[in-house]
């Protein structure tokens, strides 16, 4: 996911201007050479699962076009912005990769960005505790686990130190969003359940209040001794329900 923090560039309010990143940065192609993964299926939502998708969610296919048209509309110069700080707590080469990709397709509608790879103590202190992140590559969470689908990365009222999902200075409240959340957390039908997430995918694939950018793939190795094993991973990314206590080792 990537944050933009409206405290620090007023024009990050504007879900017109989230939409337009999202736009210009060629996914398909950092999935295929970067993460090596041949035939992506690219992120709308916080939810990869396509079954959680609604049929007429919003889309974002590459579209540098797209992107620039979206900055006029919403009367936005990207030049005036200057460079963007850039900065993560993924430290590795592969985040570091798509970061600059990131970077050069920002470049071609005008958008000038420095990449900043940080310890997680001292990016933990600039984004949390000093409100202090312009732009950032961090990890959501869509799965199950947290606390109804995306309740703890997209509501306004979730239970973060600094109150609701903007922590201190990426707050962003959509009151049908909020709601929409809320109906997910009480409905315990599975067919309602999915047409109320669909309900806060369709929201969240059209505001972008973190841009959507791919779903990580994670895959688990277990020795043949360990019975009873579980592990259901999150729809998105993310936490996943592994029901530990009730695994034994055969001897």
């Amino acid at each position: 996911m990537g944050g933009l923090n409206p405290l620090k560039n007023k024009d990050f309010a504007d879900k017109r201007v989230r939409q337009a990143f999202l736009y210009a940065i060629d996914r398909k192609s950092i999935l295929q050479n970067i993460y090596h993964i041949p035939e992506p299926t690219l992120l709308n939502c916080l939810y990869l699962d396509p079954t959680l998708n609604p049929p007429d969610v919003h889309t974002y296919d590459f579209d540098p076009e797209k992107a620039k048209a979206l900055l006029t509309e919403a009367g936005v110069d990207p030049a005036s912005w200057g460079e963007l700080d850039f900065d993560t707590y993924y430290g590795d080469q592969g985040s570091l990769d798509a970061m600059t990709a990131i970077q050069a397709n920002l470049a071609d509608i005008g958008i000038k960005v420095k990449i900043t790879q940080m310890d997680s103590a001292a990016w933990s202190k600039k984004f949390y505790d000093d409100g202090n992140s312009t732009m950032s590559m961090i990890g959501g969470d869509g799965g199950g686990a947290a606390g109804g689908y995306g309740i703890g990365t997209l509501s306004s009222k979730n239970a973060w130190p600094k109150g609701g999902n903007g922590w201190k200075g990426y707050h962003y409240e959509n009151a049908e969003l909020d709601a929409a959340l809320d109906a997910v957390g009480t409905e315990f039908d599975a067919a309602k359940r999915t047409t109320l997430i669909q309900n806060v995918c369709k929201i969240d694939a059209e505001e972008q209040p973190f841009i959507n950018l791919w779903a990580t793939t994670r895959y688990w190795f277990i020795s043949d001794k360990i019975h009873n094993f579980v592990s259901t991973p999150g729809p998105g990314m993310g936490n996943y329900y592994k029901a530990a206590e009730t695994w034994f080792v055969q001897q």
